[in-house]
């Protein structure tokens, strides 16, 4: 009897596992042929995942809070194109409907002290908790300058003053937007083994927070990556590497992580 019991048990088991594996299978994304996170072999990125923690991320480097939605995202001009779901459909991470792998929601924080999630369906059943960096790049622009100007007194004899972006709101917007293309510019090479030949094609790649219609909110029109002053350069270095920086009418001669 108790072999028997056993054998029962095993069987048990095993139809409850052959049940949840089917049910998995039912349920294992479909990418489309033409989604850009597609790499190599069977291997994928997410880029809405990533796209919407840098939106959030950097909502906040501007305005030292975390944002209400998505939408304020948005609205801000920080993350103006679309982002692609699995199927190539639009992601809307401020519906919290999440019902195929790849959808990504934003949960806002409930008050003073919690901080947001952003939730994606995955393996996993994700969910992840953003904190506030206490410092290093991810930290507020105001905090970010601070620091670069007290290493700039350290090491150089100049009147510039990286705080005196801080008087300027859509100097700062672009900033976020240039982080977020240095961002995201290593997970398109990471999925193609190449970096963007241009700025044209990154922009049309499902990886970019703007597109060739967005606006750079310092010019008021498109961007254009020309080099012009308030506009920006994307360089490929001799080294394999990538520079990608704003341009203003006097350049100071000192770089920063955007």
């Amino acid at each position: 009897m108790r072999y028997l019991a056993n054998l029962v048990v095993m069987l048990m088991v095993v139809f409850i596992c052959s049940g949840y594996n089917a049910r998995a299978a039912e349920q294992y994304p479909e990418w489309h042929p033409d989604y850009p996170g597609n790499g190599p072999g069977d291997s994928h990125v997410y880029i809405g995942m990533q796209s919407v923690k840098l939106g959030v991320f950097y909502f906040r480097k501007v305005y030292e809070r975390w944002p209400e939605s998505w939408q304020e995202v948005r609205d801000s001009g920080i993350f103006q194109a679309d982002i692609p779901g699995f199927d190539l459909v639009p992601l809307n991470p401020d519906n919290p409907d999440l019902t195929d792998y790849g959808q990504v929601y934003y949960e806002a924080p409930e008050g003073p002290g919690s901080n947001p999630v952003v939730h994606t369906v995955d393996y996993m059943g994700g969910f992840h908790i953003l904190h506030e960096p206490a410092n290093g790049y991810m930290t507020t622009y105001r905090l970010s300058f601070q620091d670069y100007d007290n290493k700039l007194n350290e090491s150089v004899d100049t009147d510039f003053r990286y705080s005196s972006y801080l008087e300027n709101e859509s100097q700062l917007k672009q900033f976020a937007i240039l982080g977020i293309m240095t961002q995201n510019i290593g997970l398109f090479r990471s999925v193609n083994g190449r970096l963007p030949y241009d700025m044209q094609e990154f922009m049309s790649s499902g990886f970019s927070p703007v597109d060739s219609e967005s606006i750079n909110p310092v010019t008021g029109q498109p961007f254009r990556f020309d080099g012009s002053v308030g506009d920006a350069r994307y360089e490929i270095m001799p080294d394999g590497n990538f520079r990608l920086r704003h341009v203003e009418s006097v350049d100071p001669g000192f770089g920063f992580t955007y």
